[in-house]
């Protein structure tokens, strides 16, 4: 049953652009406005303190908190809403603050590598190759089922039925995949064994767990955002781990 994971789309998203770093088209610490295209950042500390690609991954490009992505109703394209939104609240590298907007600018950038839709990207170098044939950016892929979530009632302990409900507010590069159970153990999977599942490799094994160590400490050394995830430690082992919810999730 296919269901949205909402934020989890963003190690996947990540995994895109890792591609593009893996082919020289930017460094993890380049000024992201290099990269940007006609539409830039406005980062009143850039000059001591670029934005930069590793900040984007990590949310620490000093964006700030959002709670909407209103593509749908308000903006005919992805450069349009980054040009929008793309203003920081403080220096880049200063705290770790989760900013959804963030991911939009790193979907921008695929779309400027890859001179097409993001959604399209992905699909045919992540997606596809990992044979995830129920998931989709944007939509649920046809004649796939779309699941409902429950919640149980505080009143009278009964469970209620939560349909997911699209609204205007599509969350973009943040939060717009659409998978299985299934479907994302083959993304871990994939990672797992260094960027690699059924003989299909979507990163090289070096570039799979630079994604898996910490960037930017949110506590311990073991302990903050990587590169698309998040990363702790537990029993002495790494974990690296993303959440999701969203309306009906």
């Amino acid at each position: 049953v296919v269901f949205p994971v909402w934020a989890v789309t963003k190690p996947v998203v990540a995994t895109a652009v890792m591609q593009w770093h893996e082919r020289g088209a930017f460094a993890l610490d380049d000024p992201v406005n290099v990269h940007m295209g006609a539409v830039k950042l406005q980062n009143e500390w850039e000059q001591q303190s670029p934005v930069t690609t590793r900040h984007l991954l990590t949310h620490s490009s000093g964006l700030p908190v959002d709670r909407g992505y209103p593509l749908g109703s308000s903006f005919s394209s992805l450069e349009e809403f980054v040009g929008a939104v793309g203003r920081t609240v403080r220096p880049a590298g200063e705290e770790v603050v989760y900013a959804n907007w963030g991911y939009a600018v790193l979907g921008h950038l695929v779309e400027r590598f890859a001179d097409c839709p993001y959604e399209e990207y992905i699909q045919e170098n992540v997606l596809g190759p990992l044979a995830m044939r129920s998931s989709a950016i944007g939509r649920a892929p046809a004649g796939d089922g779309l699941a409902a979530g429950y919640l149980v009632s505080g009143a009278d302990g009964k469970r209620c039925r939560v349909d997911f409900l699209p609204d205007t507010r599509v969350p973009g590069p943040a939060g717009s995949l659409y998978s299985t159970a299934e479907d994302l153990a083959r993304f871990l999977i994939a990672h797992l064994n260094g960027g690699v599942l059924d003989g299909k490799r979507i990163l090289r094994e070096e570039t799979a767990d630079e994604m898996k160590r910490v960037h930017a400490r949110t506590g311990p050394a073991c302990r903050g955002m990587g590169l698309g995830f998040m990363v702790d430690e537990v029993g002495g082992r790494r974990l690296f781990w993303h959440a999701g919810n969203g309306n009906g999730g």
